[in-house]
C-alpha cells in the first residue's frame, strides 16, 4: 500500500511545529526576499549638480537680466523664467462648455451655446431664452435680437 500525500494542514502543522526549519508558504511566495534587477545596488547620486531653490532660480535670472541691460545687448529672443515671449499657437483655440466649462464638441444650433455632451444638451433644451442671451453675454458673444 502506497503512503498517502500529507495535505496542506498537516504540512502546516508540521512547519509551525517545526519552527524555523522550514520556511512558510508565504514566506516561500514573497517577493521581499528576490533580488531587484531594476536598482543598481552600487548607485550613488551625483554629488557635481547642486539642488537650487525658486528663489535662488530667479535672483540668477534678474542678476543676469542686469548684466546684458548693462553690456547693452539685452535680447528679447533668449527666454527667462520671468518673461517667456511665445508666437502664437499654431493650433486651433479650445472650445469650452458654457454650463459645466469642460471641453465641448458640439454647439446648439438654435441657441448657440457649446456644450459637452447629450446630458448637458438635454438641460440647455429646457434653459428659458433670457439665460440662455446671459450664458452668451458671459461668453462675450452677445447675439442680436431682432
Amino acid at each position: 500500500m502506497a503512503p498517502k500525500k500529507p495535505t496542506r494542514k498537516s504540512l502546516v502543522g508540521l512547519e509551525s511545529s517545526e519552527g524555523s526549519a522550514e520556511q512558510t508558504e508565504a514566506e516561500r511566495l514573497s517577493f521581499l526576499n528576490t533580488p531587484r534587477p531594476f536598482k543598481n545596488p552600487r548607485y550613488t547620486r551625483p554629488q557635481s549638480k547642486k539642488l537650487r531653490s525658486t528663489k535662488q532660480i530667479l535672483a540668477a535670472e534678474r542678476e543676469r537680466e542686469r548684466l546684458k541691460r548693462e553690456a547693452g545687448h539685452f535680447s528679447k529672443e533668449v527666454p527667462t523664467y520671468i518673461a517667456i515671449e511665445a508666437p502664437p499657437s499654431l493650433l486651433p483655440q479650445k472650445r469650452y462648455c458654457d454650463i459645466t466649462g469642460l471641453e465641448a464638441p458640439y454647439t446648439d444650433p438654435q441657441s448657440k451655446l457649446r456644450y459637452h455632451n447629450k446630458a448637458v444638451y438635454d438641460l440647455i433644451k429646457t434653459i428659458p431664452p433670457s439665460t440662455t442671451h446671459e450664458y452668451l453675454a458671459i461668453r462675450g458673444q452677445h447675439s442680436v435680437i431682432r
